[in-house]
């Protein structure tokens, strides 16, 4: 197999910044579709790994994709959580041009499972139970692309991580390669 083909489908895109950090790489195939592969942490207390396939719907002045990922979720702290989760994400973002403004809305529920380990009268034992969470994810921005295929962006994320609590805000720089950046 040729590495140039390989790579010519290859992007990647970094996001830094409060709370959120996000290293996101997508293998093109075909027209429409691509691999994807995600990390992201809140605050690198909350860590979500995923991976699944994307489908651009539309791919004119303007495009629009559907990405669906499979992964987990690690969290410490004061309100720790283990669990697999699943994630549908729709992006619109126009595609020619310079600047290139976008708009990423998601949802994602995630099933944990809980270990207690109790100290009971006959001896210790560990108990499990199992919780349904519920996350949402919106995102706008604004990115610069170079005709190399290089870009810069600004981006604010509006979380609501296991609803109905409330999240913070964030905001985020990001640095992406590929023709096919999402």
């Amino acid at each position: 197999m040729n590495p140039f083909l390989v790579a010519s489908g290859l992007a990647l895109r970094i996001d830094t910044g409060f709370p959120w950090t996000r290293a996101q790489i997508t293998q093109g195939f075909g027209k429409r579709g691509a691999f994807i592969g995600l990390y992201e942490t809140a605050s690198f207390t909350r860590h979500q790994l995923a991976g699944g396939l994307s489908y651009r719907w539309l791919d004119k002045g303007w495009a629009i994709d559907t990405d669906l990922l499979v992964g987990a979720t690690l969290q410490g702290g004061p309100n720790p959580q283990k669990g697999t989760s699943a994630e549908t994400r729709i992006k619109i973002q126009k595609n020619k041009g310079r600047i290139q403004p976008w708009l990423n809305l998601g949802v994602r529920p995630t099933l944990l499972v809980n270990q207690f380990d109790i100290d009971a009268s006959d001896g210790p034992r560990t108990e499990y139970s199992v919780d349904y969470k519920l996350s949402y994810s919106a995102g706008l921005g604004l990115d610069w692309r170079s005709p190399k295929g290089w870009g810069i962006g600004l981006g604010f994320d509006l979380p609501q991580i296991d609803t109905p609590s409330i999240s913070i805000p964030g905001l985020h720089l990001s640095v992406s390669w590929g023709e096919r950046v999402r």
